[in-house]
């Protein structure tokens, strides 16, 4: 009885401090880069990326909280977003595709006339 208490007890102790250095690197990761964000360079040409990157990394730390089977858990949203795109993609293509509209076209074209003007130039 006393070998599984130690057995327990030590399990226990790993764990616990398995969950320390987990939540010590992820605090330190959110923390860079929350205020990774207010470096000129970065804000510039990078301050989508960060914000993308920072909502993801949220989201995924708040939702996997005490779930033991991550793997499985990156592979389910995965399959979501891969799901979702390619619904998306039949949408805008196949059953729907006129509601890009002729302003797209126009805006297209524009922009690609803009270009060869712009190379002739050269």
């Amino acid at each position: 009885m006393k070998k599984t208490r130690k057995k327990e007890k030590g399990k226990t102790m790993n764990q616990f401090s398995s969950n320390k250095f987990a939540s010590f690197v992820i605090y330190n990761a959110g923390f860079a880069a929350t205020y990774l964000r207010f470096l000129p360079n970065i804000k510039k040409n990078y301050d989508y990326g960060v914000m993308i990157f920072l909502l993801t990394f949220n989201l995924i730390t708040v939702s996997s909280y005490r779930v033991q089977d991550i793997l499985g858990l990156a592979r389910a949203r995965l399959y979501t977003i891969a799901i979702g795109c390619s619904i998306c993609l039949i949408m805008s293509l196949l059953i729907l595709p006129h509601w890009s509209g002729e302003d797209l076209h126009n805006s297209t074209a524009y922009k690609l006339d803009c270009l060869a003007k712009s190379i002739e130039g050269m």
